[in-house]
Protein backbone atom coordinates (compact mmCIF):
# COMPACT_ATOMS: atom_id res chain seq x y z
CA UNK A 1 0.00 0.00 0.00
CA UNK A 2 1.42 3.57 -0.62
CA UNK A 3 1.24 4.08 3.55
CA UNK A 4 3.82 1.37 3.56
CA UNK A 5 6.20 1.68 0.31
CA UNK A 6 9.65 0.25 0.34
CA UNK A 7 12.43 2.86 -0.60
CA UNK A 8 16.06 1.41 -1.43
CA UNK A 9 17.53 0.37 1.33
CA UNK A 10 20.28 2.42 3.29
CA UNK A 11 22.25 2.99 6.37
CA UNK A 12 20.22 3.48 9.66
CA UNK A 13 22.57 5.62 11.41
CA UNK A 14 25.80 4.09 10.31
CA UNK A 15 26.50 0.28 10.45
CA UNK A 16 28.97 -1.61 10.37
CA UNK A 17 28.92 -5.06 9.84
CA UNK A 18 31.08 -7.59 12.14
CA UNK A 19 32.05 -11.16 12.45
CA UNK A 20 29.00 -11.46 11.02
CA UNK A 21 26.28 -9.30 13.42
CA UNK A 22 25.47 -5.52 12.60
CA UNK A 23 26.66 -2.84 14.91
CA UNK A 24 25.08 0.42 14.92
CA UNK A 25 27.80 3.22 15.34
CA UNK A 26 26.85 7.13 16.51
CA UNK A 27 30.02 8.31 17.88
CA UNK A 28 30.87 12.12 16.71
CA UNK A 29 31.23 10.91 13.00
CA UNK A 30 32.79 14.89 11.56
CA UNK A 31 32.49 18.21 11.49
CA UNK A 32 29.30 20.13 9.82
CA UNK A 33 30.55 23.32 8.40
CA UNK A 34 27.67 25.91 9.05
CA UNK A 35 28.74 28.59 6.74
CA UNK A 36 28.90 26.07 3.19
CA UNK A 37 26.83 23.38 4.58
CA UNK A 38 29.94 20.61 4.03
CA UNK A 39 30.50 17.94 6.15
CA UNK A 40 34.11 17.18 6.57
CA UNK A 41 36.50 14.62 8.35
CA UNK A 42 37.81 15.22 11.59
CA UNK A 43 41.27 14.85 10.32
CA UNK A 44 40.16 17.55 7.42
CA UNK A 45 38.93 19.86 10.46
CA UNK A 46 42.50 19.47 12.38
CA UNK A 47 44.23 19.80 8.89
CA UNK A 48 41.88 23.51 8.36
CA UNK A 49 42.94 23.97 11.88
CA UNK A 50 39.87 24.12 13.09
CA UNK A 51 40.52 21.73 15.67
CA UNK A 52 43.61 21.87 18.18
CA UNK A 53 45.78 17.80 17.42
CA UNK A 54 44.86 16.36 20.54
CA UNK A 55 41.27 16.80 20.40
CA UNK A 56 41.45 15.52 16.84
CA UNK A 57 43.19 12.62 18.02
CA UNK A 58 40.78 11.72 20.81
CA UNK A 59 37.70 12.41 18.93
CA UNK A 60 39.38 9.63 15.89
CA UNK A 61 40.51 7.32 19.14
CA UNK A 62 36.93 7.43 20.11
CA UNK A 63 35.87 6.24 16.77
CA UNK A 64 38.50 3.79 16.36
CA UNK A 65 37.18 2.29 19.56
CA UNK A 66 33.72 1.83 18.54
CA UNK A 67 33.84 0.27 15.33
CA UNK A 68 36.46 2.04 12.96
CA UNK A 69 37.23 5.39 11.48
CA UNK A 70 33.98 7.31 9.83
CA UNK A 71 34.25 9.01 6.37
CA UNK A 72 31.14 11.13 6.80
CA UNK A 73 30.96 12.45 3.07
CA UNK A 74 30.34 8.80 1.99
CA UNK A 75 28.87 7.35 4.97
CA UNK A 76 31.29 4.73 5.14
CA UNK A 77 33.38 3.06 8.34
CA UNK A 78 36.17 1.65 7.71
CA UNK A 79 39.18 -0.05 9.71
CA UNK A 80 42.22 2.05 10.72
CA UNK A 81 44.66 0.72 8.00
CA UNK A 82 41.79 1.24 5.36
CA UNK A 83 41.25 4.71 6.58
CA UNK A 84 44.95 5.60 6.18
CA UNK A 85 45.28 3.71 2.62
CA UNK A 86 42.42 6.01 1.59
CA UNK A 87 43.50 8.95 3.14
CA UNK A 88 40.69 9.62 5.62
CA UNK A 89 43.04 10.21 8.44
CA UNK A 90 47.00 10.39 8.03
CA UNK A 91 49.75 8.06 8.67
CA UNK A 92 51.17 9.63 11.49
CA UNK A 93 48.15 8.56 13.38
CA UNK A 94 48.11 4.59 12.66
CA UNK A 95 49.80 3.80 15.18
CA UNK A 96 48.12 5.44 18.00
CA UNK A 97 44.85 4.62 16.34
CA UNK A 98 45.04 0.79 16.06
CA UNK A 99 46.00 0.65 19.60
CA UNK A 100 42.38 2.38 20.09
CA UNK A 101 41.00 -0.52 17.38
CA UNK A 102 41.96 -2.93 20.37
CA UNK A 103 39.06 -1.45 22.58
CA UNK A 104 37.13 -3.67 19.38
CA UNK A 105 39.30 -6.54 18.85
CA UNK A 106 41.00 -6.59 22.45
CA UNK A 107 44.67 -6.15 23.49
CA UNK A 108 46.27 -8.91 24.48
CA UNK A 109 47.97 -9.69 27.82
CA UNK A 110 51.73 -10.67 27.51
CA UNK A 111 51.57 -12.99 30.24
CA UNK A 112 48.59 -15.39 29.70
CA UNK A 113 48.41 -14.14 26.30
CA UNK A 114 44.41 -13.85 26.87
CA UNK A 115 42.10 -10.96 24.74
CA UNK A 116 41.19 -8.39 27.65
CA UNK A 117 38.87 -5.76 27.81
CA UNK A 118 39.93 -1.83 27.80
CA UNK A 119 39.32 -1.92 31.13
CA UNK A 120 41.38 -4.88 32.12
CA UNK A 121 44.45 -3.48 29.95
CA UNK A 122 44.08 -0.47 31.88
CA UNK A 123 44.57 -2.14 35.36
CA UNK A 124 47.12 -4.44 34.30
CA UNK A 125 49.06 -1.04 32.85
CA UNK A 126 48.93 -1.52 29.38
CA UNK A 127 47.15 1.47 28.06
CA UNK A 128 47.40 4.67 30.13
CA UNK A 129 44.65 5.27 32.07
CA UNK A 130 43.36 8.72 31.59
CA UNK A 131 43.54 6.91 28.13
CA UNK A 132 41.63 4.20 28.86
CA UNK A 133 39.09 5.93 30.29
CA UNK A 134 38.21 8.05 27.76
CA UNK A 135 37.95 4.60 25.55
CA UNK A 136 35.22 3.41 27.82
CA UNK A 137 33.11 6.68 27.52
CA UNK A 138 33.06 6.89 24.27
CA UNK A 139 31.96 2.92 24.17
CA UNK A 140 29.39 4.01 26.71
CA UNK A 141 28.10 7.23 25.13
CA UNK A 142 27.70 5.34 21.98
CA UNK A 143 26.98 1.76 21.73
CA UNK A 144 27.83 0.63 25.27
CA UNK A 145 31.00 -1.40 26.05
CA UNK A 146 32.29 -4.24 23.73
CA UNK A 147 32.95 -7.32 25.05
CA UNK A 148 36.11 -8.47 22.78
CA UNK A 149 35.84 -11.82 23.85
CA UNK A 150 32.07 -12.05 22.77
CA UNK A 151 32.67 -9.50 19.69
CA UNK A 152 29.24 -8.05 21.17
CA UNK A 153 28.19 -5.04 23.24
CA UNK A 154 27.25 -5.70 26.38
CA UNK A 155 25.22 -3.69 29.53
CA UNK A 156 26.94 -2.00 32.07
CA UNK A 157 25.69 -4.03 34.57
CA UNK A 158 27.44 -7.35 32.09
CA UNK A 159 30.53 -5.81 32.32
CA UNK A 160 30.63 -4.90 36.20
CA UNK A 161 30.30 -8.81 36.44
CA UNK A 162 32.69 -10.44 34.22
CA UNK A 163 35.13 -7.67 34.98
CA UNK A 164 35.36 -5.35 32.12
CA UNK A 165 33.88 -2.25 34.18
CA UNK A 166 33.93 -1.03 37.68
CA UNK A 167 30.75 0.87 39.05
CA UNK A 168 31.15 4.57 39.01
CA UNK A 169 34.60 4.80 37.37
CA UNK A 170 33.02 7.92 34.50
CA UNK A 171 31.90 9.89 37.11
CA UNK A 172 34.70 9.30 39.55
CA UNK A 173 37.19 10.67 36.86
CA UNK A 174 35.11 13.45 35.35
CA UNK A 175 38.61 16.24 35.35
CA UNK A 176 40.34 13.45 33.35
CA UNK A 177 37.61 13.13 30.78
CA UNK A 178 37.56 16.56 29.51
CA UNK A 179 40.32 16.49 26.61
CA UNK A 180 37.93 17.95 23.83
CA UNK A 181 38.80 21.60 23.32
CA UNK A 182 35.55 22.97 21.83
CA UNK A 183 36.37 25.83 19.55
CA UNK A 184 32.99 27.78 19.35
CA UNK A 185 32.50 27.64 23.82
CA UNK A 186 36.23 27.87 24.23
CA UNK A 187 36.18 25.18 26.67
CA UNK A 188 37.25 21.41 27.61
CA UNK A 189 34.35 19.09 27.36
CA UNK A 190 33.54 15.34 28.02
CA UNK A 191 33.01 13.10 24.72
CA UNK A 192 29.41 13.05 26.03
CA UNK A 193 29.01 16.81 26.27
CA UNK A 194 30.58 17.45 22.94
CA UNK A 195 28.11 14.51 21.62
CA UNK A 196 25.30 16.84 23.00
CA UNK A 197 26.80 19.78 21.01
CA UNK A 198 26.32 17.88 17.66
CA UNK A 199 23.93 17.96 15.07
CA UNK A 200 22.20 14.51 13.76
CA UNK A 201 22.01 14.41 10.03
CA UNK A 202 18.63 12.52 9.61
CA UNK A 203 19.21 11.15 6.60
CA UNK A 204 22.24 8.82 7.38
CA UNK A 205 22.13 9.48 10.88
CA UNK A 206 25.33 10.92 11.70
CA UNK A 207 26.46 12.95 14.61
CA UNK A 208 28.12 16.04 13.36
CA UNK A 209 30.06 19.02 15.38
CA UNK A 210 28.66 22.42 13.83
CA UNK A 211 31.69 24.51 13.17
CA UNK A 212 32.80 27.63 11.41
CA UNK A 213 30.71 30.39 12.71
CA UNK A 214 26.68 30.15 13.46
CA UNK A 215 24.10 30.13 11.30
CA UNK A 216 21.56 32.33 11.62
CA UNK A 217 18.50 29.78 9.62
CA UNK A 218 18.07 26.44 10.61
CA UNK A 219 19.60 23.62 8.16
CA UNK A 220 16.79 21.53 8.26
CA UNK A 221 18.45 18.61 6.92
CA UNK A 222 20.18 18.11 10.32
CA UNK A 223 18.45 18.06 13.82
CA UNK A 224 19.89 18.87 16.98
CA UNK A 225 20.61 15.65 19.51
CA UNK A 226 18.25 16.90 22.29
CA UNK A 227 15.41 16.58 19.43
CA UNK A 228 16.71 13.41 18.34
CA UNK A 229 16.50 11.83 21.61
CA UNK A 230 12.63 13.37 21.97
CA UNK A 231 11.83 11.56 18.77
CA UNK A 232 13.21 8.54 20.20
CA UNK A 233 11.11 8.76 23.17
CA UNK A 234 8.11 9.69 21.22
CA UNK A 235 6.28 6.03 21.04
CA UNK A 236 3.79 5.19 18.01
CA UNK A 237 1.87 1.61 17.55
CA UNK A 238 2.11 0.58 14.12
CA UNK A 239 -0.40 -0.88 12.11
CA UNK A 240 1.30 -2.46 9.12
CA UNK A 241 4.72 -2.99 7.49
CA UNK A 242 7.37 -4.88 8.99
CA UNK A 243 6.93 -2.88 12.40
CA UNK A 244 2.83 -4.40 12.33
CA UNK A 245 1.59 -4.40 16.14
CA UNK A 246 4.75 -3.24 17.18
CA UNK A 247 5.24 -0.11 19.10
CA UNK A 248 8.43 1.99 18.00
CA UNK A 249 10.30 4.97 18.50
CA UNK A 250 9.16 8.07 15.98
CA UNK A 251 12.67 8.24 15.04
CA UNK A 252 13.03 4.52 14.33
CA UNK A 253 9.85 4.66 11.98
CA UNK A 254 11.20 8.03 10.47
CA UNK A 255 14.52 6.62 9.75
CA UNK A 256 13.11 3.46 8.05
CA UNK A 257 12.48 2.50 4.83
CA UNK A 258 8.45 3.53 4.58
CA UNK A 259 9.74 7.71 4.70
CA UNK A 260 11.58 8.59 1.68
CA UNK A 261 14.14 11.28 2.40
CA UNK A 262 11.90 14.30 1.57
CA UNK A 263 9.18 12.99 3.86
CA UNK A 264 11.32 12.30 6.70
CA UNK A 265 13.11 16.12 6.37
CA UNK A 266 9.04 16.97 6.34
CA UNK A 267 8.37 15.47 9.74
CA UNK A 268 11.53 16.58 11.48
CA UNK A 269 10.33 20.17 10.12
CA UNK A 270 6.72 19.94 11.05
CA UNK A 271 8.37 18.02 15.15
CA UNK A 272 10.77 21.50 14.97
CA UNK A 273 8.29 23.99 14.44
CA UNK A 274 5.75 22.36 16.78
CA UNK A 275 8.46 22.34 19.83
CA UNK A 276 9.32 25.95 19.23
Amino acid sequence: SGSCRQRPAKMDGLQIKQNGHTEVHRPVAGIFLENTKEKITIYQAMKKRMLKAGTALALLEAQAATGGIIDPKNNRVLPVADAVKEGVVGPEMKEKLLTAEKAISGYVDPYTKQTISVFQAMQKDLVPRDYGLRLLEAQIATQGLFDPTQKSNISIESAIQKGYYEKGLLNDQMSELKVFYHPISQENLSYQNLLEKCTVEPVTGLCLLPLNGKSGSLNFNFIDYQSKMALKNEKVKVTCGKYMGMTVSLWELLMSEYFDEQQSLTCFHITYRSST
